[in-house]
């Protein structure tokens, strides 16, 4: 059963450790002490403090261990934002289910840690596309709008032009005629009207 563990822990991209009531590290497998730029014998029997955490990280996971601890409830799939010494951050979704002696009393912790820094970034990229698309569909939108509007009417006077007079007669008689209904259309003269128009 051992050897099966250890090729399961070899085999999954996660990072693995489990660690005592006194936030002390019991053990941890290589990927968790590899994102630490550490080897796994520089970890077992360290605190957080000890390891290469800034104090508002160790703040951090301290208050979701104590959770686990305190409550002997599993906390799924938090993220957990680190910043190293080069000033690039990195995130990863973790899990935290509480260790259990024969009695049933919480002994520890165990964690699962899965590095989500490339996956955030695609989604950061795509919900910035999507927002920009959106607000050029917007744009696009009102300009068609406007241009639409600007062939319907006259310029000068802003009224509807006999490109619009076309557009209302068709959308008219296809409305009507699909009800099964007619429509008239009234003409109007007025007299010296080309005087207010010049």
């Amino acid at each position: 059963w051992t050897g099966t563990l250890e090729h399961v822990l070899a085999t999954i991209p996660h990072r693995v450790y489990w660690k005592a009531r006194t936030s002390v590290d019991l053990e941890c497998h290589k990927r968790f002490a590899d994102a630490l730029s550490m080897l796994p014998q520089d970890i077992i029997g360290k605190s957080d403090d000890a390891l290469p955490w800034n104090r508002d990280e160790i703040e951090a996971l301290q208050a979701i261990d104590r959770r686990v601890l305190d409550d002997g409830q599993a906390i799924l799939n938090s993220e957990e934002v680190r910043l190293h010494s080069d000033g690039t951050e990195s995130i990863g979704l973790t899990s935290k289910v509480p260790l259990r002696n024969a009695h049933g009393d919480v002994i520890g912790v165990l964690g699962i840690s899965q590095d989500i820094t490339d996956r955030k970034a695609l989604e950061a990229d795509r919900e910035q596309l999507l927002c920009q698309t959106e607000r050029l569909l917007a744009e696009t939108e009102r300009l068609l709008a406007g241009a639409e509007k600007r062939a319907d009417r006259d310029p000068l006077t802003d009224l509807l032009n006999h490109r619009a007079f076309h557009k209302r007669l068709n959308g008219e008689e296809y409305r009507t005629g699909s009800v099964g209904r007619g429509f008239a259309v009234a003409m109007l003269d007025l007299d010296n009207f080309k005087f207010f128009n010049d």
